[in-house]
């Protein structure tokens, strides 16, 4: 069993995202007050649980203060380099309609300073950003606009750089209704390369769906009146069948 904080009488650590790397590695990130901060932490073991020690200082980097960040995504690019980004959380010394952060770390945990895929702003208290890597290292991001009433999907090339073999310009966008702001979403790539994109409001799940050249595909839709769960799990895959899972109470469904 790998130690992953160092015991304390309190501790505001969490784990948002666990990576199974294509080398067999385990990457945790989340964020961590273990050196009297509140900051991001990225903390690599490898496959017997011991903490990788090519991996920034001892298997650990702190990329960056965790201030109003929401859950932290994380993925792999062909080489082996980590791709992470986040949404804002709403509160009262939050700031809304933020640029979310985007950073990219090589294999041995090394900050790549010129990565900048521009991800466009999200809605305000879109704390739950969608975010997946193409086997190619494309990047794929999604969430609600700024402006409300709409979410998005946008893929970059694989250096950060816009895709136009991308919906319009590299970007998708899908209506929601009047008043309706995404409180969190998520996607999956699947197989073939279409994508399921999950945007959860206030008032429903909604689900969407495009191809690979971010063509919508008509019909993708079937949770379209879903009522708002107390919890929720969205995209997952098995063996290419899309689940998604609701919870209330003490029933699951």
């Amino acid at each position: 069993m790998a130690n992953l904080y160092a015991d304390t009488e309190y501790t505001s650590n969490t784990v948002d995202t666990v990576l199974v790397e294509q080398s067999g590695r385990i990457l945790l990130v989340g964020a961590t007050d273990d050196r009297m901060l509140f900051e991001w932490r990225l903390s690599r073991f490898t496959a017997n649980g011991a903490f990788d020690t090519a991996f920034g200082t001892d298997g650990k980097v702190y990329p960056r203060p965790y201030h109003c960040d929401g859950v932290i995504r994380a993925g792999e690019q062909p080489g082996g380099a980590i791709v992470l980004t986040a949404g804002e959380r709403g509160g009262t010394f939050c700031s809304f309609f933020t640029v979310p952060p985007a950073l990219r770390f090589d294999a041995a945990g090394i900050r790549d300073i010129t990565f900048n895929p521009g991800f466009f702003t999200p809605g305000g208290g879109n704390a739950d950003v969608a975010f997946a890597v193409r086997p190619d290292g494309r990047l794929l991001y999604g969430a609600s606009l700024a402006q409300m009433n709409a979410a998005a999907l946008q893929q970059t090339l694989p250096n950060g750089a816009p895709d136009s073999s991308f919906g319009n310009g590299g970007k998708v966008t899908f209506a929601l209704a009047v008043g309706e702001g995404s409180r969190a979403a998520d996607l999956v790539v699947l197989p073939d390369g279409s994508a399921v994109f999950a945007v959860l409001t206030p008032q429903r799940l909604v689900l969407f769906k495009v191809d690979a050249q971010g063509v919508p595909v008509t019909g993708s839709d079937p949770a379209d009146n879903l009522p708002i769960p107390a919890t929720l799990t969205v995209p997952r895959v098995t063996r290419g069948r899309f689940l998604c899972t609701r919870c209330e109470t003490d029933r699951c469904w």
